[in-house]
């Protein structure tokens, strides 16, 4: 279970967090609470504490990972050490609250990564398109429809109930009817999925329900 730096900033921007750091691509694998002094620390651990639990800038002697609590700005030569990866948090939060969130962050990427690792075998496998889109949808967490270039259903997510015209027609018909891609094609929406490589993503103003279309 590894979570980079980057990845784990943007999970709590909410906090607004002021960081220090002078690698934000490191890989972490899991978090210890902070000790008071502590004099030895793993490269690839999370350190969570309070700033009256910062250790002496002598005990720096490899990549120190720290998220801090404090109500008061941290002292200058923290922020201006090179091994050391710093993130505040300022205000009254509370230390079990601050750990028992960033856990579950932890938490939610190993789930990812289990997630990952099936579709991935799925792929090694062989098992097959509907094995792929069934696995694909777990990682997801919505539904998944394939189609070709001349939009007839290759295969989609099953057992799926929606109030969405379109899925339900495509997966119905097998296809989309005349009087739909003339709809399509007249709201320019082809033109939309046609100027990125890349998925597109279409409000639920759009087609009824929200969606990300990738060609």
């Amino acid at each position: 279970m590894e979570i980079s730096l980057k990845d784990l900033l943007h999970e709590l921007k909410e906090y607004n967090p002021k960081t220090y750091i002078s690698d934000e691509g490191v890989p972490l694998k899991a978090i210890k609470l902070l000790k008071k002094d502590q004099t030895e620390f793993e490269p690839d651990y999370l350190y969570i504490g309070k700033k009256s639990y910062l250790p002496k800038l002598a005990n720096f002697n490899t990549t120190v990972n720290i998220l801090c609590i404090s109500l008061k700005p941290v002292y200058l030569e923290y922020r201006e050490k090179s091994n050391l990866n710093m993130i505040i948090l300022h205000g009254d939060i509370q230390l079990a609250e601050v750990f028992n969130m960033v856990q579950e962050i932890f938490i939610k990427q190993e789930q990812v990564n289990l997630k990952m690792e099936k579709l991935l075998d799925v792929l090694a496998n062989g098992n097959g398109i509907q094995s792929i889109i069934d696995v694909a949808t777990e990682l997801m967490g919505n539904p998944i429809i394939l189609a070709d270039s001349t939009f007839k259903l290759i295969c989609s997510t099953r057992n799926v109930e929606t109030e969405d015209k379109y899925w339900n027609e495509l997966v119905r018909d097998g296809y989309f009817s005349n009087e739909t891609v003339t709809y399509l094609r007249t709201h320019k929406y082809f033109e939309m999925m046609n100027r990125d490589s890349g998925p597109v993503y279409f409000s639920k103003d759009v087609f009824g329900v929200a969606r990300i279309i990738w060609r």
